[in-house]
């Protein structure tokens, strides 16, 4: 991986990880209403999150087939903080869904026409 590549995937990095671990910890301490803000998270704002990224950062950035696996790594440590065993399988969805925005970015600039 070169430092470059690092320095370009750091903010969608960091915008995951917020979301990862801040959604939860808001939900968390609000107490009522937690579950729904937890599963909403789930379900809905980390998901189009992954593919968003997956999709934006390659259309700025090029291909690069480690991101989707850093994001899934990422989300990782949130699994054991948060939720039970039953939400690993978002591990491997949010990577499923960063390579699918990738590749759909690899798609539009292959049938675009360069300028």
């Amino acid at each position: 991986m070169h430092t470059n590549t690092m320095k370009k995937m750091l903010p969608y990095l960091l915008l995951a990880a917020l979301l990862f671990y801040g959604v939860p910890s808001l939900a968390v301490n609000i107490k009522e209403g937690a579950k729904s803000l937890m599963v909403l998270g789930l379900l809905a704002v980390n998901t189009i999150y992954c593919f968003i990224s997956g999709l934006l950062f390659t259309l700025r950035n090029g291909f690069r087939w480690y991101y989707p696996i850093l994001l899934g790594i990422l989300f990782v440590p949130a699994v054991t903080a948060f939720y039970n065993s039953s939400a690993t399988i978002y591990v491997f969805a949010y990577m499923l869904l960063a390579a699918a925005g990738s590749g759909l970015a690899v798609l539009f600039n292959k049938t675009t026409p360069n300028k």
